[in-house]
């Protein structure tokens, strides 16, 4: 059976634009012989609905736009959709089959016959293993994903493959909504484990599922990098349009300028990228960012900040000073300088080794990993007094967020449990 992949790109609640991207990439796939085809849990109802899925209003242009795409299909699609009956609570999408002018909804985590298939079909935010014989196991995850989540999917997609030895599909929608990156790519996994398609990141495209395709791909930290840089600057073109600048402004005196400046010239043209300087006033970082956040609403241009993630957690005070947006706000210091190689590299150069410090490792066990500082202390380096004062940093940091107008942060990964202390990265 040929089966079409459809990955769209989505807004928040934009169902005739969604509906009219569904119909033209089945269109295209159905085309190359497409028998059958699935779309992404967000292609019909957009990225994060959030407390929209309980409105009645919402539901029930759902309902309408299954029926609408079932009745523009000659063959069956399945996807997934918050529309269901009134008054009902959804936490999670429930899985529909739609075409040939028929809606049907399919039972989740449990095994269903969808065209002569045994299909198992999860919604979960985190995937769900199957313990069932199953041809076709399907994730169609709630949650937008991110590009560094790609390998973790990757790697789940095969091993769930080698274990049950059925075929594993996992699709994602690219998604950006309010200065905040959501959304990856698709992959395809065939049986024994064997990677048939990854999906480009952050771009609509419709394919057929075929054999012939590209081996199990191995990402390294090379490429993963090079996922991130293509998100941001996805990211960076979708906020001058969305947000209706003129361009980009890069301040001169804020961390990481010249790579800001990189990434804005790669994102947008020339004659549109600003960079500004602090001017004769002399003071502060925070008078002189408030000075060029200034000019850039003058001349309306989104002004960049090159906060990092440790910058944010640590409360340095220039980060909160201006910037309508911070690309590098959810990378670490470590993080930033692979960015800095990727951008910079050349064929006769060999990029220095990245060093990561104390802190940063510190930082990353007690949000990434969500450990204790006495969890970290024992079998490490690092001083137990150290980690309760990067803790009261964080606290105080947390605590001043609060009074000040600070950034939007583009969000490039799926963040975990949050930390015990509260912080607006960890929404």
């Amino acid at each position: 059976m040929r089966i079409g992949i459809v990955q769209t790109e989505v807004e928040i609640g934009d169902f005739s634009a969604h509906l009219r991207r569904l119909v033209q990439g089945a269109r295209l796939c159905m085309d190359r012989g497409a028998e059958f085809l699935f779309a992404p849990a967000q292609g019909l109802d957009g990225a994060w609905p959030g407390a929209l899925r309980s409105r009645s209003s919402f539901m029930l242009q759902g309902k309408a736009a299954l029926q609408a795409l079932a009745d523009e299909l000659p063959v069956p699609m399945l996807l997934a959709s918050y529309a269901g009956e009134l008054g009902e609570a959804t936490e999670f999408p429930s899985p529909y089959l739609v075409g040939r002018g028929e809606v049907r909804r399919l039972p989740v985590h449990r095994t269903t016959r969808v065209c002569g298939m045994r299909v198992w079909i999860d919604t979960m935010e985190s995937p769900i293993y199957c313990t069932k014989p199953v041809d076709l196991l399907l994730h169609l995850p709630s949650q937008t994903w991110h590009a560094d989540l790609c390998t973790e999917w990757a790697a789940h997609a095969r091993r769930e493959s080698d274990e049950s030895g059925a075929a594993v599909g996992i699709l994602q929608a690219v998604a950006y909504a309010d200065g905040c990156l959501m959304g990856g790519g698709s992959l395809l996994c065939a049986h024994g484990g064997k990677l048939l398609r990854f999906l480009p990141e952050f771009a609509a495209t419709a394919v057929l599922w075929k054999e012939e395709s590209a081996a199990w791909e191995h990402v390294s930290p090379k490429f993963a990098a090079a996922r991130t840089l293509r998100a941001i600057q996805y990211a960076l073109r979708n906020a001058v349009e969305q947000g209706g600048y003129s361009g980009i402004a890069v301040p001169a005196s804020f961390p990481h300028a010249e790579l800001l400046l990189a990434i804005a010239l790669r994102s947008c043209s020339k004659r549109s990228v600003r960079v500004l300087q602090a001017g004769d006033r002399v003071g502060s970082l925070r008078m002189q960012a408030a000075a060029m956040q200034d000019a850039a609403d003058e001349q309306c241009l989104l002004l960049l900040n090159g906060a990092s993630r440790d910058d944010f957690l640590l409360g340095r005070d220039h980060v909160y000073a201006a910037g309508s947006l911070a690309p590098f706000g959810d990378l670490h210091d470590s993080e930033i300088v692979s960015l800095a190689q990727l951008v910079w590299s050349s064929p006769c150069s060999t990029p220095p080794a990245i060093h990561v410090s104390s802190q940063e490792r510190a930082l990353r066990s007690l949000v990434d990993e969500n450990r204790s500082p006495a969890e970290i202390s024992v079998g490490s380096h690092v001083d137990e007094g150290e980690l309760r004062t990067l803790t009261r940093m964080m606290y105080r940091a947390a605590q001043r967020a609060g009074s000040h107008i600070v950034p939007r942060i583009l969000r490039l990964h799926k963040w975990p449990e949050p930390f015990p202390v509260y912080h607006r990265l960890m929404e």
